[in-house]
This record gives structure tokens, C-alpha cells and sequence, in this order.
């Protein structure tokens, strides 16, 4: 009988932990240069857990589906991903994305034109680093 309740607990333990779909995510973090950045920091916001990437920018933290990560590094521009699969890496490209640093007064046309500009700046990096298989 008490094997029963035993297993019993057990599956229904299992099942809790599948329901919950909280997963160690990996990934890697580089800068403009595609070199790993040694010790920035990845967030979970929501868990309130702090990670620092190791010395090839690597770096695993326990997140779920609809989590917000945050990297940050010293003089890069922070990035946010949610967390939609748990199944891929979650890898990131830090880069410097100021602009207007002189205080020059711009419209919002020259804005979107910056950020287009960083955009495409972004996608050749994560390009570039596909092709070296960086990550």
C-alpha cells in the first residue's frame, strides 16, 4: 500500500515539474567585435536571479516561457528578450546603440533613420556570427 502512495507522489511530482516548464536557458553574449564579453550580466526579472557570463561569454540562468531576460554590460547598450522556447539558446550581441551623444536636435525622422541603421548593424553581427558559428 505504501508503495502505491509513493508512486503515486512521484508522478504527480513529475507532472508538477513538467506543468511549471521552468528550464536552465544557455546562451552566449558578444560584443560589436564578436568577441565574448567576460562577465555581463543576464537577469531574470521575474525569478529575481542574477547570472555572470564566464570567460567565453557563456552563461545559463533558470527561466519559463513569457520570462523577460536582461542583459547588461559596462558601456554597451542593455538588451531584453522574452523567452518564447526553451528549447533554442538565447544568444545576444551587445552593442553601443547611442546615437545622439552631442545633444543635436533631431526630429523624429532622424531617430527612425538611426534606428534602422543600428538595426542593420545588429542583423550583419548575428549574420557574421552564424557564419563563424560563434555560437
Amino acid at each position: 500500500m505504501s508503495f502505491r502512495y509513493i508512486f503515486t507522489f512521484f508522478i504527480f511530482s513529475l507532472i508538477c515539474s513538467v506543468c511549471s516548464g521552468q528550464i536552465t536557458i544557455k546562451g552566449r553574449v558578444l560584443d560589436s567585435e564578436l568577441k565574448p564579453i567576460v562577465a555581463a550580466r543576464v537577469e531574470n526579472k521575474l525569478k529575481n536571479l542574477r547570472f555572470y557570463t564566464d570567460i567565453n561569454g557563456d552563461y545559463n540562468i533558470e527561466t519559463s516561457i513569457g520570462d523577460t531576460l536582461k542583459f547588461l554590460s559596462i558601456g554597451l547598450s542593455p538588451e531584453s528578450r522574452v523567452i518564447m522556447d526553451l528549447s533554442r539558446d538565447c544568444n545576444i550581441i551587445l552593442i553601443d546603440k547611442e546615437v545622439n551623444c552631442l545633444g543635436a536636435i533631431w526630429d523624429e525622422r532622424d531617430y527612425k533613420k538611426a534606428y534602422r541603421q543600428v538595426n542593420r548593424k545588429y542583423n550583419r553581427l548575428n549574420i557574421e556570427a552564424n557564419k563563424k558559428k560563434l555560437w
